[in-house]
């Protein structure tokens, strides 16, 4: 884990160097050397932007991915309106079994 955040610091620098538009960004990483899932450390800095902006402003749009079921969790707690949750859809075992099975049960 050491060896991949050192290349991603590396890679993070690289962009900021040589790439204009990285320059303008605000780059934030929280490696492996920080205590927390990454989703867990990605709501508490959304929660302390929310509590840092005035109240007039307009909401933020957030966006989380990930397969861990307490990402509907996190989102749902932030009480923000435009907080989307990307997940992949996880299906267990062979397709193509599945097929065959549900077609053996409808043939009993």
């Amino acid at each position: 884990m050491a060896a991949l955040s050192g290349r991603l610091r590396a890679f993070i620098e690289k962009k900021i160097q040589y790439d204009a538009h990285w320059r303008t960004l605000q780059i934030i990483y929280s490696g492996h050397d920080v205590s927390g899932e990454g989703e867990h450390k990605i709501a508490a800095y959304i929660r302390e932007q929310l509590a840092a902006r005035p109240p007039d402003t307009e909401p933020q749009r957030h966006c989380l991915y990930g397969l861990d079921a307490d990402l509907i969790m996190l989102g749902l707690t932030s009480h923000e309106p435009n907080f989307s949750l990307i997940r992949e859809e996880v299906t267990f075992g062979n397709p193509k079994y599945a097929q065959k099975s549900d077609q053996l049960c409808a043939r009993r």
